[in-house]
C-alpha cells in the first residue's frame, strides 16, 4: 500500500518473557516472577508493510538500562526499509 508514492507501514511493540537460559540472559534481561523462579524478558518491535504480509526481523532488547525503549529498537528497523 502506498500513500503518495510512499510505503505505509506499523510498527508496534511488546514485552515478551523467555526461558531463564544463558543465551537469553545474555541479550535480555533477567528478572523475578516470584521467589524461586526467575525468567528473561524484553522488549521486542517489529515493522510491518501494509503492502506485503510478512513482517521485518523483529528487534528485541534489555528490559532495563541504554537501548531498552521501544523508540531505540524501532529506529534501525526503520534505517533498514
Amino acid at each position: 500500500m502506498a500513500l503518495h508514492g510512499r510505503r505505509v507501514c506499523v510498527i508496534d511493540g511488546t514485552t515478551v518473557t523467555a526461558a531463564d537460559t544463558d543465551a537469553n540472559r545474555k541479550s535480555i534481561h533477567q528478572r523475578i516472577i516470584s521467589p524461586g523462579r526467575l525468567a528473561s524478558s524484553g522488549p521486542l518491535v517489529g515493522l510491518f508493510s501494509l503492502a506485503t504480509p510478512p513482517a521485518s526481523t523483529p528487534a528485541i532488547g534489555p528490559y532495563s538500562g541504554k537501548g531498552a525503549g521501544e523508540t531505540t529498537l524501532a529506529r534501525p528497523l526503520i534505517e533498514r526499509h
